[in-house]
């Protein structure tokens, strides 16, 4: 008992000293971008990023910092990442079409009204949370007919199978909401060209060149192999590039 009570401790102690250390960082990384030193800021929030550690504000404060370092591909790849988890996140458009202007690239097509609306719903709330209404919605729905059921009632009367209807649309629609959520947090579909590279038909920099990309173009994955991106450009033309040269957005 007490073996595990002292694991149960250590584990929630290295897991506060974790969020500790990260609050420390993000300050100093605050502190570090208040003092116009944006090099260091963007290598701090970097390092949180890859840690999971990030959120739409802190992919803002990323792309100001890319674009007062004058790397206008990387502000747009974070000023869309900012997007991404935060649609209603006004200052990442304007970032975005600064970064487009500099690098000479056209806009992409306005959003169909509903794919944004969608987008709003489900970024309003974390995977997690989500998922907790998913399962609340599933539990009352159960306790609802279990509940009738003892009482003799029938299940077939219009207003039960309505009401049942709606708590396993309102479980499905929180679950298929903590899957988007959790989907654009954990897996990005589209890369930012950092600096002009090579798209090569293999995933090896010796396989034969099918195209050269600039700075600021925009790519879709399709696959990864380690380090290397199958990608499709906008002209539907699809082959392998490096990661190093890329960054997700």
């Amino acid at each position: 008992m007490r073996l595990k009570l002292f694991f149960f401790f250590s584990v929630f102690a290295c897991l506060g000293l974790s969020a500790q250390n990260d609050e420390a960082l993000l300050g100093q990384a605050d502190s570090a971008y208040a003092g116009g030193h944006y090099r260091q800021a963007l290598e701090i929030w970097e390092v949180l990023a890859s840690r999971g550690k990030f959120s739409a504000d802190m992919f803002y404060n990323m792309s100001l910092a890319a674009w007062r370092l004058g790397d206008a591909p990387r502000a747009l790849a974070y000023a869309k990442r900012a997007q991404h988890l935060n649609p209603l996140l006004k200052g990442a458009y304007e970032l975005e079409d600064f970064a487009r202007n500099q690098l000479d690239l056209s806009s992409p097509p306005r959003e169909f009204w509903l794919f944004r609306w969608w987008r709003i719903f489900y970024t309003r709330l974390s995977a997690n949370v989500w998922a907790v209404f998913a399962l609340l919605w599933a539990w009352l729905t159960g306790l609802y007919l279990l509940i009738l059921h003892r009482r003799g009632k029938s299940l077939l009367e219009s207003g039960v199978v309505w009401r049942t209807l709606g708590g396993l649309f309102l479980m499905f629609l929180s679950l298929i909401a903590s899957r988007a959520q959790w989907h654009v947090q954990a897996v990005p579909e589209e890369l930012v060209v950092l600096k002009p590279a090579s798209l090569h038909v293999g995933a090896d920099a010796d396989s034969p060149p099918l195209e050269e990309l600039s700075a600021g173009m925009e790519l879709r994955i399709l696959d990864r192999i380690g380090d290397w991106y199958k990608v499709m450009t906008s002209s539907g033309q699809t082959g392998w590039v490096e990661g190093a040269m890329v960054l997700a957005s």
